[in-house]
């Protein structure tokens, strides 16, 4: 992820300390969990799932997270589609300006 969003030029957007990846063994909502603790002892309020496969999308809607699906992995953009994500896009690279317009708009919702 660190990598993409460096690609994308757009990592300084994020809060790195605040990504949560699969550790061994774990699932999408092994991860929630985790990620939802730490967000709720720290109180942040913008929050969104940020993936590339259609288990991002349903762990996202577990928690009544937005989602933000990204057809860089094994899915295409017709498959993430059916999981009727809020945002879908092709590449972080190439669409960047549609993510930072949904955060945005996330953001200013929250306040």
């Amino acid at each position: 992820m660190n990598a993409k969003l460096n690609s994308a030029m757009i990592s300084k957007l994020f809060d790195d300390s605040l990504m949560f990846n699969c550790e061994f063994g774990e699932m999408r909502s092994d991860i929630l969990r985790r990620a939802n603790w730490a967000l709720k002892t720290n109180q942040f309020s913008n929050v969104c799932i940020i993936g590339d496969t259609p288990r991002d999308i349903v762990a996202a809607k577990e928690f009544n997270l937005p989602a933000v699906a990204v057809a860089t992995g094994n899915f295409s953009i017709q498959q993430l589609e059916k999981y009727e994500p809020d945002l879908l896009i092709g590449s972080l690279e190439n669409e960047k300006e549609a993510l930072v317009d949904f955060l945005l708009k996330l953001s200013s919702e929250q306040i």
